[in-house]
């Protein structure tokens, strides 16, 4: 199936069906579950507390940002090691990682920045190793103050009292679907997506190709040998 067929395959769709943004979706189901509950209707809205604090202390634009800052995080380790600035060098948390890899994998390009470039692309994938724990151990503590212990006893005595799991299962579903749309550790990933594929997209003067032909182009032999370890 081809992803790629028009602009919305790049921009999104504007569908409201597709995109579901029926953010009161999920308050037929909960007045539904509350009413089955009775006076005990207040475990569901201890339920519903935790869920929305949880939800509202992920913060999409900073997970976002966070993200593209560790990719010029990464930018600035190589950029280090290429001009030699080790006094800069030593400041950045992914400076040896990436000194280590460039030194033992010499480029026969001329241009610098497709040099540069292409141990970006190379040296990518220590981000989501290296730096995306880091963020999320940063944003963890409002998310970690949540009695998620509490939380999951509450799901488990709605559902018994229902004598059905379905409903609450739905009303997660639909509360998924209208707030989180995605998770913070998407996000962040795709805030480090900008620079990469500038990377990919530079083009060497020398040869007057983009990045990703001159990647596509190495032998198996060479390919080996450029892999991040």
């Amino acid at each position: 199936m081809n992803k790629y067929k028009t602009y919305m395959d790049f921009l999104g769709t504007d569908d409201p069906l597709q995109l579901r943004p029926n953010t009161d979706g999920w308050i037929p189901i909960a007045k539904d579950i509350r009413g089955k509950l009775g006076a005990k209707a207040y475990l569901l809205d201890n339920y519903l507390g935790f869920v929305f604090e949880g939800l509202h202390h992920v913060s999409a634009r900073d997970a976002a940002e966070d993200g593209d800052n560790a990719s010029t995080l990464l930018w600035n380790a190589i950029r280090y090691v290429m001009t030699g600035d080790e006094e800069q060098g030593n400041k950045n948390p992914l400076y040896q990682q990436a000194k280590e890899y460039v030194d033992a994998h010499p480029l026969p390009y001329r241009e610098e920045l497709t040099q540069h470039n292409i141990y970006y692309i190379v040296l990518a994938n220590i981000l989501p190793i290296h730096q995306l724990p880091q963020y999320l151990h940063r944003v963890r503590p409002p998310v970690a103050k949540m009695d998620i212990v509490r939380l999951r006893e509450l799901y488990r005595e709605i559902g018994m009292l229902l004598g059905d799991f379905d409903p609450m299962e739905q009303l997660g579903e639909s509360i998924q679907a209208s707030f989180q749309v995605t998770d913070a550790s998407h996000i962040y990933m795709q805030g480090t997506v900008e620079a990469l594929l500038y990377s990919l997209t530079y083009r060497d003067n020398e040869t007057s190709k983009q990045v990703f032909q001159l990647m596509l182009e190495q032998s198996p032999e060479k390919e080996s040998n450029t892999e991040a370890e």
